[in-house]
């Protein structure tokens, strides 16, 4: 009996150990890596954290339950997917101490599961100070004459812009003159003819016009058994010349 415990035992220890040889991830100071783990057994809803060995408590980095979803914490953020059952861990800003040893964990009865990972952090390649002055060295640099010649060429093309102006502006001037006089001579000479019609008109009013009679009773009868009456003719010839 004693000895069926132990196995049970022993096969419970050793179903919790880490699974797989160990990745080795690797970076550079300032970057950004990933780490992907793998569980083979498909337990979405039981939570899964990111550490560093020895792996205790005090050394989890993250810990996340969901699923599909990004978790941040500091540098470091976590993605669980369910599709291809991988947990990533993103570590932003690398520096040379976060070289070591971590472990990806899953949380089970008596014995967590954990996924072991190396990573391996490169210190930035240094720029030569050579390089970093034929980069200044590169830079064109502008004299005193090629500030002169491009002030002359944009004083030339405002000068241009300006002429061009100018000019659109006299054609429209003198094509409002030309319209102007247009209309003058044609009102003028709408004006003769009017005045022209109207002394045609006058001329055959006096033609028509002959000779005007006017007859009135001068010294009326003062008694009523006269039979006599007596009147004055007038004649006026009002012809008019014209």
């Amino acid at each position: 009996m004693a000895t069926l415990m132990k196995i049970v035992c022993l096969f419970i220890v050793f179903s919790g150990l880490s699974i797989g040889s160990g990745k080795v991830y690797e970076g550079t100071v300032g970057q950004t890596v990933e780490i992907r783990c793998h569980f083979p057994d498909e337990r979405h809803y039981i939570s899964k954290y990111f550490c560093r060995d020895p792996c205790s408590s005090a050394n989890v980095l993250i810990q996340t339950e969901k699923i599909d979803q990004v978790v941040s914490a500091g540098r470091y953020s976590m993605f669980y997917s369910v599709s291809s059952n991988t947990l990533t861990v993103t570590i932003k800003q690398l520096t040379l101490q976060d070289s070591g040893v971590y472990y990806c964990g899953l949380n089970r009865w008596f014995q967590d599961t954990l996924i072991k990972v190396k990573l391996s952090v490169h210190p930035a390649p240094v720029i030569p100070l050579n390089t970093t002055a034929a980069a200044f060295s590169s830079t064109p640099k502008y004299t005193e004459s090629t500030w002169i010649t491009t002030h002359k060429s944009e004083a030339v093309n405002m000068n241009m812009v300006w002429a061009g102006v100018f000019m659109l502006l006299v054609f429209w001037i003198l094509v409002a003159l030309v319209c102007f006089n247009r209309r003058s001579n044609l009102k003028s000479k709408e004006e003769n003819g009017n005045a022209v019609q109207d002394a045609s008109n006058h001329k055959q009013a006096v033609k028509d016009n002959e000779t005007i009679i006017l007859y009135s009773l001068v010294d009326p009868p003062k008694r009523v058994y006269s039979s006599l009456l007596y009147s004055t003719v007038q004649y006026f010839d009002r012809t008019v010349e014209l």
